[in-house]
Protein backbone atom coordinates (compact mmCIF):
# COMPACT_ATOMS: atom_id res chain seq x y z
CA UNK A 1 0.00 0.00 0.00
CA UNK A 2 1.08 3.58 -0.54
CA UNK A 3 2.18 5.86 2.29
CA UNK A 4 -1.21 7.58 2.63
CA UNK A 5 -3.02 4.24 2.87
CA UNK A 6 -0.61 3.05 5.57
CA UNK A 7 -1.05 6.36 7.40
CA UNK A 8 -4.83 5.91 7.25
CA UNK A 9 -4.55 2.44 8.80
CA UNK A 10 -2.37 3.73 11.64
CA UNK A 11 -4.56 6.78 12.17
CA UNK A 12 -7.71 4.64 12.30
CA UNK A 13 -6.12 2.35 14.90
CA UNK A 14 -5.07 5.37 16.96
CA UNK A 15 -8.56 6.89 16.71
CA UNK A 16 -10.18 3.61 17.75
CA UNK A 17 -7.86 3.27 20.75
CA UNK A 18 -8.47 6.86 21.85
CA UNK A 19 -12.24 6.56 21.47
CA UNK A 20 -12.24 3.29 23.40
CA UNK A 21 -10.99 5.29 26.37
CA UNK A 22 -13.05 8.41 25.63
CA UNK A 23 -15.81 8.10 23.02
CA UNK A 24 -15.83 11.89 22.64
CA UNK A 25 -12.12 12.12 21.76
CA UNK A 26 -11.38 14.09 18.62
CA UNK A 27 -8.37 12.63 16.84
CA UNK A 28 -6.49 14.72 14.29
CA UNK A 29 -3.65 13.93 11.92
CA UNK A 30 -0.19 15.45 12.07
CA UNK A 31 2.75 15.28 9.70
CA UNK A 32 4.15 11.96 8.62
CA UNK A 33 3.85 11.22 4.92
CA UNK A 34 1.08 13.78 4.39
CA UNK A 35 2.43 16.50 2.13
CA UNK A 36 -0.61 17.60 0.15
CA UNK A 37 -4.21 18.55 0.93
CA UNK A 38 -5.31 15.59 -1.19
CA UNK A 39 -3.30 13.13 0.94
CA UNK A 40 -4.65 14.65 4.15
CA UNK A 41 -8.21 14.43 2.83
CA UNK A 42 -7.72 10.80 1.80
CA UNK A 43 -6.38 9.84 5.22
CA UNK A 44 -9.12 11.76 7.06
CA UNK A 45 -11.83 10.05 5.00
CA UNK A 46 -10.31 6.57 5.41
CA UNK A 47 -9.43 6.88 9.10
CA UNK A 48 -12.35 8.82 10.52
CA UNK A 49 -10.01 11.46 11.95
CA UNK A 50 -11.40 14.99 12.18
CA UNK A 51 -8.65 17.34 11.07
CA UNK A 52 -5.03 17.96 10.21
CA UNK A 53 -2.31 19.88 12.03
CA UNK A 54 0.08 20.89 9.29
CA UNK A 55 3.30 22.28 10.81
CA UNK A 56 6.04 22.03 8.15
CA UNK A 57 3.53 20.82 5.58
CA UNK A 58 2.05 24.32 5.72
CA UNK A 59 5.26 26.31 5.94
CA UNK A 60 8.33 24.46 4.65
CA UNK A 61 6.99 22.37 1.77
CA UNK A 62 5.28 25.21 -0.14
CA UNK A 63 8.44 27.31 0.18
CA UNK A 64 10.57 24.44 -1.13
CA UNK A 65 8.28 24.07 -4.15
CA UNK A 66 8.43 27.80 -4.88
CA UNK A 67 12.21 27.97 -4.48
CA UNK A 68 12.76 24.89 -6.65
CA UNK A 69 10.60 26.35 -9.41
CA UNK A 70 12.38 29.70 -9.27
CA UNK A 71 15.84 28.10 -9.32
CA UNK A 72 14.79 25.93 -12.29
CA UNK A 73 13.56 29.03 -14.15
CA UNK A 74 16.91 30.76 -13.63
CA UNK A 75 18.78 27.61 -14.62
CA UNK A 76 16.76 27.34 -17.83
CA UNK A 77 17.72 30.83 -19.03
CA UNK A 78 19.46 30.54 -22.38
CA UNK A 79 21.50 33.49 -23.56
CA UNK A 80 22.21 33.62 -27.28
CA UNK A 81 25.85 33.62 -28.24
CA UNK A 82 27.07 37.12 -28.98
CA UNK A 83 28.69 37.52 -32.15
Amino acid sequence: ADAAAKAAERAAATREAAQAVNPEALVVLHGGPLETPEQAEQVMRESGCYGFIGATTMERLPVEVAISGTVRAFKDIRVPASG
